[in-house]
Parts: C-alpha cells; sequence; structure tokens
C-alpha cells in the first residue's frame, strides 16, 4: 500500500506540475511537453510490467544484494530471505483497472485540495497576480522540494521553495511570505495539531465492554466474572451464540 500510494501520488503531482506548463505556454512548448508526457506515461508501464512480472525484479535484487553483501564482506545469500518476505508483500494485493482508477482520482484531488488551499489562502490575504498557471508551478516546485528535506513535513524547505516561486511568477515577496505563512499553518500545523488531539481524547476513551452477539443482531452484555473462573455463557436458545468469558 505504501508503495502504490507514493507511485500514484509522484505520478499525480507531476500530471498538476504538466498541466500548468501547458496553461503558462498556451501549448508553445509542444515538444518538451510531449516528452515530458512520455516519460510519465512510460514509467507508469514499466511500472505495471514490473507488477505482472516480478520475477524480473527478484533477479535485479538479487544482483544488487549480491554486489552489496560481496562490499560488506558478507555471503552473496545474506538477506535473501528478506527480499523474498519483500516480494511476496507486493504481490500479496492485486488491484483492479477499478481500483488503481479510484487511488489515481483520489490521488489527484488530495493534491488538488491542497492547492486550492493556497489559493484560498491568496485570496484571503488579497493577493493579485496569481493565476492558476502560477499557482500550479509554484505549488509543484514546493511540493516536490519536500522529497529533499530531512526534516518531517519539509519545514523550512517547502516554505522557501514556494515562495521563490511565487516572486519569480510576478508575486510581490511581501504578499508572498504571509500567503505561504497561513497556507502551511493551515495544511501542515493545523492538520498535526487535530491529529494529536484525536490521538489524545483516545488515550483518554473508556474501555470498551465485552458483549455477546446474537444471530438476530441484538447485542448481549456479559457482566463481570464475580469469582475469576473463567466460566461461559450460554443461551440454549441460540446454540450458535458466540460464548465469552
Amino acid at each position: 500500500c505504501l508503495a502504490t500510494s507514493g507511485l500514484l501520488s509522484t505520478g499525480s503531482l507531476v500530471v498538476l506540475g504538466l498541466l500548468g506548463s501547458l496553461l503558462a505556454d498556451g501549448g508553445g512548448s509542444a515538444v518538451w511537453l510531449t516528452t515530458e508526457i512520455t516519460g510519465v506515461l512510460a514509467l507508469g508501464i514499466c511500472a505495471r510490467h514490473l507488477g505482472r512480472r516480478p520475477e524480473r525484479v527478484v533477479a535485479a535484487g538479487r544482483w544488487i544484494l549480491a554486489r552489496a553483501n560481496r562490499v560488506r564482506h558478507h555471503p552473496p545469500a545474506v538477506g535473501a530471505d528478506v527480499l523474498d518476505e519483500l516480494v511476496a508483500q507486493l504481490r500479496a494485493v492485486r488491484p483492479s483497472g477499478r481500483d488503481w482508477t479510484a487511488a489515481t482520482g483520489f490521488a489527484l484531488l488530495n493534491w488538488a485540495f491542497d492547492a486550492g488551499c493556497l489559493a484560498a489562502c491568496a485570496a484571503a490575504l488579497s493577493v493579485h497576480g496569481l493565476t492558476l498557471p502560477l499557482l500550479l508551478a509554484a505549488y509543484t516546485a514546493g511540493m516536490a522540494s519536500s522529497g529533499l528535506a530531512l526534516i518531517p513535513g519539509g519545514i523550512g524547505v517547502v516554505e522557501t521553495a514556494l515562495i521563490l516561486a511565487l516572486v519569480a511568477g510576478g508575486v510581490p515577496a511581501a504578499a508572498a511570505l504571509p500567503t505561504v505563512l497561513l497556507y502551511r499553518l493551515i495544511s501542515l500545523v493545523g492538520v498535526v495539531g487535530v491529529g494529536w488531539t484525536v490521538f489524545a481524547l483516545q488515550q483518554f476513551q473508556p474501555k470498551p465492554i465485552a458483549f455477546a452477539a446474537a444471530r438476530s443482531g441484538h447485542d448481549v452484555a456479559i457482566p463481570p466474572d464475580p469469582i475469576g473462573v473463567g466460566a461461559e455463557l450460554s443461551l440454549d436458545a441460540n446454540p450458535e451464540l458466540v460464548s465469552a468469558r
């Protein structure tokens, strides 16, 4: 799931970048855009082909592993079992065409709504000159730069890339800086804060009470065992009732 989501997320971000380049150039650099689109499609086809023929991935992985073990002065087969387990995990889930389509659509919506958050922040601060091509180009540059940051969330790197891209596109620096800071407070700090709040509330929730569910759909509460012998509770009216200690 992590590998698939990473692949779809990266591909969707590239699509947004291509869309921004297409809108900015007005179709003038058709050769460059065609080359980029062809490269993205080629990568997708290669990933699909390797997914259907994982034995080639295993062979390449074993070759790299053997070379790495030689450098480390280890036997060539060290780590091969871990590699086989990873490949088995990758082959455990076989998404259908509908699954790939839905996941790709959600990945695009994820980036689109996040870019919309940046546009909303610019509108809230009355920033002028932020066109759709500039928004997509700056947003793509900022999100792509997050992969180069060692700090979680790309703090510092993403902000710098976004501000530089907006300023290069004609937005004044005095307007680009508060826009980017407001966007990051909402899209990063706000989301992290909500996540930690939910996590903290879950820790104070009461422990769930054991229930025995009858086939009729009614829940039967099981009282605590006063003598601690772990006797099983059953009902003659429904022999298939789940027993609980």
